[in-house]
């Protein structure tokens, strides 16, 4: 049986702003990549990507996303 792994995650957020100031100040993680509308951390092999709800929306092309908000 294979092992089953995961290797990145990402989040849709309706503030960028605010995502990446909760993981800074929070876990002091900071970001490996960012671009606008994104933000990339890397947590012990894992890559967590927290991206601008409407711009994920507008990728994937997909509308009635459920938005995460980090610490609230």
């Amino acid at each position: 049986m294979q092992q089953q792994q995961i290797s990145g995650i990402t989040l849709d957020v309706a503030d960028i702003g605010h995502s990446k100031r909760f993981y800074i100040e929070g876990f002091g993680w900071k970001p490996v990549f960012e671009a606008e509308g994104i933000v990339f951390d890397r947590m012990n092999g894992l890559m967590l990507g927290t991206s601008l709800a409407s711009a994920l929306a507008e990728d994937s092309r997909q509308t009635g996303t459920t938005v995460f908000q980090p610490g609230g």
